[in-house]
């Protein structure tokens, strides 16, 4: 193995809490960068019309489709990668990076051909109106042809963090918000090409990544272990990282289908409010996208300290993810709980749907701690090499608690705000079910690591 990831690794053991921070970091400044985007590029769509935050807010949930393919194959790999690095098994570690780049390239392909097939029917079936599904479709048509390049970079980023290394997946990510920022407000505002032109440069920015990540890797030569070198297909490979990869991916496209749901739900109380849920979902990433980055260090760091049988250390990475996440959410969701509008009005001129959006805010911002603790225990299972639990919390969350309740609110005739309360519910039962999960998988962990 080299002295590099001999290096890393022992830092990493030195001071796990610390080598979080460190790790999840670059990716946290990037996801913040991409708050940025989102709420710059909704302001700019929002100038457009109510019409064309509807369209945005109904091409999301397709939108995170493919971002939940693309991490069926990196989270698998991620975490596999970590593993064998942290038992020091560099060439295995090198076919399982191989092996994730090819299966990405082969799911993207048929992700383009089903998606271009089903679109229409989607959007209908959500209840976009005929001429907001035709912006809907505008918007997605060149995010879906790039795709193939969405699916390459998620596996580029995937072997890098595996390896340690969250710093240059999250440059990359910086300069493509950038970039996409400046290209939205060319197509949008100078060349005229509205809500199609906030998809083109979405896409753009897609094709950047790949385009910097191979450099970095197959010409800067700056990653630590070797792909595509007297590489051969093997079945079991995909079998690992599948096992990781398809109950984490199941779970995302269950959220997936709640936003369809709920986006059918709102539709019932019009454009504007559609609209404004789109505004929420986008004001609550500010909460969720950090979040989400931290987890990417957690799941490194667990994989490594798992695949070198350091329970201990497992148990205090872990810890020390959850209370930073909760010093993240609470503040932020006490913040937006007394300035609602504090986001909102900058992402809309529109006084009816600020005040729709504003009213459904003040009770999203209660799922904040709770996704907090959700997020950093499901990712660690992860890590652990185990997707189910976040799969099987996933469908009770949804499934069984906020779908359920969200027809009934509706149905006995309370207004959207009852909607998002279906969801703060369903919020409650996973934490709860995530940390008496992760109590029981860890003394499993336990006995295995001091049995070897």
């Amino acid at each position: 193995m080299s002295t590099l990831i001999d290096t890393r690794i022992a830092r990493f053991k030195k001071s796990p809490e610390k080598s979080l921070l460190l790790l999840s970091l670059p990716v946290i400044v990037g996801m913040l960068l991409h708050i940025v985007y989102n709420i710059t590029d909704t302001a700019f769509v929002g100038r457009i019309g109510v019409d064309a935050l509807a369209a945005l807010t109904f091409s999301f949930p397709i939108f995170f489709v493919a971002i939940a393919l693309s991490g069926l194959i990196g989270t698998g790999a991620t975490a596999l990668i970590a593993q064998r690095l942290g038992a020091r098994q560099k060439k295995e570690a090198s076919r399982i990076a191989t092996q994730a780049l090819v299966l990405s390239i082969a799911l993207s392909v048929l992700f383009t051909v089903v998606a271009f097939f089903f679109l229409g029917s989607l959007l209908t079936l959500m209840g976009a109106t005929p001429s907001v599904a035709a912006l809907s479709f505008g918007y997605l048509l060149p995010i879906l042809l790039a795709s193939p390049f969405l699916f390459l970079s998620a596996g580029f980023a995937a072997v890098l963090n595996g390896e340690g290394n969250t710093t240059m997946p999250a440059i990359v990510r910086g300069v493509s918000v950038f970039l996409n920022l400046g290209m939205d407000y060319l197509f949008i505002f100078v060349f005229g090409w509205g809500i199609f032109g906030a998809g083109l440069a979405t896409a753009l920015a897609i094709v950047f990544e790949v385009i910097a990540f191979a450099y970095y890797i197959f010409i800067r030569k700056g990653n630590q272990i070797t792909l595509f070198r007297k590489w051969q297909y093997d079945t079991s490979v995909t079998k690992d990282i599948l096992k990781i990869g398809v109950p984490t991916s199941a779970a995302h496209f269950l959220m997936a289908f709640s936003w369809f749901f709920f986006n059918g739900l709102f539709a019932r109380f019009g454009t504007e409010t559609v609209a404004a849920y789109g505004l929420v979902g986008r004001t609550d990433s500010i909460a969720f996208m950090p979040l989400f980055g931290l987890t990417i260090g957690l799941v490194t760091l667990v994989g490594m300290f798992y695949g070198a049988k350091e329970y201990k250390l497992i148990v205090r990475v872990i810890k020390a993810a959850v209370w930073y996440g909760l010093l993240y959410a609470v503040p932020l969701g006490l913040l937006f709980w007394v300035f609602p509008t504090l986001v909102l009005r900058v992402l809309t001129n529109d006084a009816t749907v600020i005040s729709i959006a504003a009213s459904l805010l003040q009770v999203s911002v209660f799922t904040y701690p709770l996704m907090a603790v959700g997020f950093m225990l499901g990712r660690a299972m992860v890590g652990l090499g185990d997707g189910i639990p976040a799969l099987v919390i996933t469908s009770i969350r949804l499934l069984l608690v906020a779908v359920p309740l969200g027809w009934l609110f509706m149905s006995l005739g309370y207004g959207p705000s009852s909607l998002i309360l279906a969801m703060v519910a369903a919020g409650v039962v996973a934490a709860i079910l995530a940390v008496l999960w992760v109590r029981a998988k860890l003394q499993k962990i336990k006995l295995e690591c001091t049995s070897t």
